[in-house]
């Protein structure tokens, strides 16, 4: 509905309905908007006619902001409230006792994450084994089961010494209530001469004892060559 103007010799006069009072052309080039009273004002909060700022919205409470501060709603006071961010404030995150240098870890039962404190990891050499292997059918084969292992985590390390007539060494491994981890348990290595006349390859790999009295059988084979010994070292991760 077209609105009607209000003569310029007459005095706006809000019991007139209908009329409002007629815009200068300044009113119109600045986008000036009709308040109650009859008066056109420059607009606020970008045409809106609402606050230009977020404090001045009912439902915030805002106070000593600082920097990173998010909003949280707040449902007692039904109000968007600036907090600091921190960890704690997350539902899924229960920490307590925090020191220096911590981690979080999932615990699924809870499903919350915690902050624990990564323990000190050292090496115990559980076991040194000697072997001298014998050749069968033109093959070494160099047969050590490891025992009464207790439950954890092992880095287990074989050395061979040979002459040099053969291009590779190969192994695997078995055991009992045990786990492979890294490379699996099996794998070849290709020889590597000195100056000697002797060749040698290394083989180690992760093995996790998953319970008590746990054991790996090594069996180490290579083509055509004349076995010096096999040196089986066993250490232990200390967590």
């Amino acid at each position: 509905m077209a609105h009607k103007y209000v003569k310029e010799d007459e005095t706006f006069n809000t019991s007139r309905n209908g009329v409002v009072p007629k815009p200068t052309a300044s009113d119109i080039s600045n986008n000036k908007v009709l308040r109650a009273d009859g008066s056109w004002v420059a607009q606020s909060g970008g045409g809106g006619g609402g606050s230009s700022t977020l404090v001045g919205l009912d439902d915030v409470d805002v106070n000593n902001l600082s920097d990173k501060d998010i909003l949280s709603y707040n449902a007692s006071s039904q109000k968007f409230k600036n907090v600091a961010f921190e960890m704690s404030t997350l539902k899924d995150v229960d920490l307590s006792n925090l020191s220096d240098g911590q981690l979080l870890k999932y615990d699924a039962q809870n499903q919350k994450w915690t902050n624990f404190t990564m323990p000190d990891i050292d090496v115990e050499r559980v076991g040194l084994y000697t072997e001298y292997p014998t050749l069968t059918s033109g093959r070494l084969n160099a047969i050590k089961t490891v025992s009464s292992l207790s439950k954890g985590i092992y880095i287990m390390s074989l050395q061979d010494y040979y002459e040099r007539n053969s291009n590779r060494s190969y192994f695997n491994a078995s055991g009992i209530n045990v786990a492979f981890l890294a490379n699996g348990g099996t794998g070849y290595t290709d020889v590597v001469y000195d100056n000697s006349g002797y060749s040698t390859f290394v083989h180690s790999f992760f093995v996790k004892a998953t319970q008590d009295n746990a054991s790996v059988t090594f069996n180490l084979w290579g083509n055509g060559y004349s076995p010096k010994n096999v040196v089986i070292s066993v250490y232990k991760l200390k967590l």
